[in-house]
């Protein structure tokens, strides 16, 4: 057990800052830090949740519009996180850049994606998109529930408002400690932890406080004080059995990802940046609507009426009554209206232009991530640089949330390890559902990897080009599976790219096929050809023997021949 160190007379012990494991006292966390930590928390849920706008004064509202700015902040935010996505948000791989096997990253990859998905990973990350923007950050828990026969290793999201951390001064990413406290219906709590109710404690109560207390040593869960029972009978407590072989520490099932994180472990909150512009607003919509009811309901007055006269009120504006004129006096009755208030076209687009435009710049979601826009020039390259404030802060968080989705999977892995390395009782567990080794956490560590979807909608029009430029040529830039990824995302690109080898496959048997017609159509043609011109050249023979035939003889030739020869001796 660590104990209180005075710093300014004590010098600090080197294992404090060593990677082993550090358990403190009850009196020694920073309960100073949760109180404060925990009161924001439950200030920037009133402000999300619009509470803080119901406000009264004299039984009026003092901001009768409620006009709640924080929300759709929150859920723009959370929107660059998540991208656009269509059917899955995430999808993880392993990089083999640092040496690892490429079988072996593959048989990772499809593992990861499968626990994901079987955990509804992506469902989970919706909600702790908005947690990060409201609390400054979200809490994932990686738990063992050995009641299920097959993939026991469960991911569940966590409320901020629950969790009591401590961590590494020197390694925010390292928890050395943290409990977590909740409350559950009482049915419940005795069904899932097993604990016996007493008769005469706490009959009344429908709730149980469930905590949940983790650290680099031990563990133990608890309800009402009573620790809880696993399936087995064994108790919800006693050593911290998850041993990462590769490093050679103790891991606690719990991770933390920051939305913005600068000198302290919790990150920082969207919501207090808004709310004074939210509070500024709500109060400048109340004074120009009573602006506008006070121009558009000037009060009547009258003055000098008759005795007796009655039926000046009206349902919305009660008349002013300077007096009864006096009988006699020959003086009439005098009626008019106060003037109202003189609101100006630049006090409206103040309030209802301006104001909010400045609001959506100062938390980094420009009018153009709104749908709005005075560029002349409005094309998509245009509109996604004027998103460039909101596109940079998305990047952090997309970044502290992918270190946080890595620790899942090291955390996945480390659990599945430890529970088939230890040999005990896995109650009703059959199959853990995947392989674990020192070798796949090592890749992990090393070569994780989280593709998102694009931030912000893409042109078609210009990925279709792009894609099509580098697929063209003798030597395309770009392959086949990394444009599909492209265009359509990642979903069934294995099958995808199956039917296109099969298309490629078809496509090849039908141009042998047509080569072997054209050659077999190419003989018949040569043979046709062939005979053709036999035909012909026996035809040709035919009319040269006909041609013969026809011919007279000639007779001068054969008499110059023998006068010849009889000239000649017959020679």
């Amino acid at each position: 057990m660590a104990h209180a160190i005075d710093y300014n007379t004590q010098v600090v012990p080197l294992e404090l800052f060593a990677d082993q494991p550090l358990r403190l006292a009850p009196e020694e966390h920073p309960n100073g830090y949760w109180s404060e930590t925990h009161g924001n928390y439950n200030s920037w849920w009133a402000h999300y949740k619009g509470y803080s706008l119901n406000r009264k004064a004299n039984g009026l509202d003092i901001y009768p519009l409620k006009l709640n700015i924080v929300r759709p902040a929150v859920i723009n935010h959370a929107a660059l996180l998540l991208g656009q996505f269509t059917d899955r948000i995430v999808r993880f791989g392993i990089s083999n850049a640092y040496g690892v096997d490429k079988a072996l990253g593959e048989e990772i990859t499809r593992d990861l994606n499968m626990m994901w998905h079987l955990n509804s990973g992506d469902t989970l990350l919706l909600e702790q998109a908005l947690f990060q923007q409201i609390f400054g950050g979200m809490y994932w828990n990686v738990a063992w529930t050995p009641t299920r026969k097959r993939w026991p290793i469960r991911y569940f999201s966590v409320d901020p408002r629950a969790c009591f951390p401590v961590w590494d001064g020197n390694d925010y990413n390292r928890l050395v400690a943290i409990d977590v406290i909740h409350q559950v219906p009482r049915p419940t709590a005795i069904t899932r932890y097993r604990v016996t109710p007493s008769p005469f404690k706490d009959t009344e109560r429908e709730f149980c406080t469930i905590k949940e207390h983790w650290d680099e040593n031990e563990y133990e869960i608890t309800v009402d004080g009573e620790i809880g029972r696993w399936p087995d009978g064994a108790k919800m407590g006693g050593p911290n059995p998850f041993l990462d072989p590769v490093l050679g520490v103790k891991v606690i099932p719990y991770v933390y990802a920051p939305r913005l994180r600068v000198g302290e472990f919790e990150g920082e909150s969207l919501v207090p940046g808004l709310v004074g512009g939210m509070k500024e607003l709500n109060n400048n919509l109340a004074h120009l609507n009573e602006g506008l009811a006070d121009a558009m309901h000037q009060q009547p007055w009258v003055k000098g009426r008759p005795k007796g006269a009655a039926g000046f009120d009206q349902a919305r504006n009660a008349w002013i009554d300077l007096g009864m004129g006096q009988p006699g006096s020959g003086i009439e009755p005098e009626i008019g209206r106060l003037e109202g208030a003189d609101l100006s076209e630049a006090m409206i687009a103040l309030v209802a232009d301006k104001l909010p435009e400045l609001i959506r710049e100062h938390t980094n979601l420009p009018n153009v991530g709104y749908g709005r826009t005075d560029a002349s020039v409005r094309s998509a390259l245009t509109l996604h640089y004027m998103m460039w404030p909101a596109m940079n802060v998305g990047a952090h968080y997309r970044l502290n949330a992918s270190l946080a989705l890595k620790q899942i999977g090291y955390l996945t892995y480390v659990m599945a390890l430890s529970k088939r390395a230890i040999g005990q009782n896995l109650n009703a567990v059959e199959s853990i559902g995947f392989a674990a080794s020192p070798e796949a956490i090592e890749a992990i560590l090393v070569g994780h990897k989280t593709h998102w979807p694009p931030m912000l909608p893409q042109d078609r029009m210009e990925l279709v080009s792009e894609i099509v430029q580098r697929l063209s040529g003798n030597i395309p830039t770009i392959s086949q599976e990394t444009a599909i990824r492209r265009m359509d995302g990642a979903d069934e690109l294995a099958e995808e790219m199956e039917r296109i080898e099969a298309d490629q496959q078809k496509a090849q048997e039908r141009q042998m096929e047509m080569a072997e017609q054209q050659a077999e159509m190419g003989d018949e043609q040569a043979d046709k050809n062939m005979d053709c011109s036999m035909q012909q050249a026996e035809h040709k023979n035919k009319l040269d023997m006909q041609r013969d035939k026809a011919k007279p003889k000639d007779r001068t030739n054969n008499a110059q021949a023998k006068g010849g020869r009889s000239k000649n001796n017959g020679k």
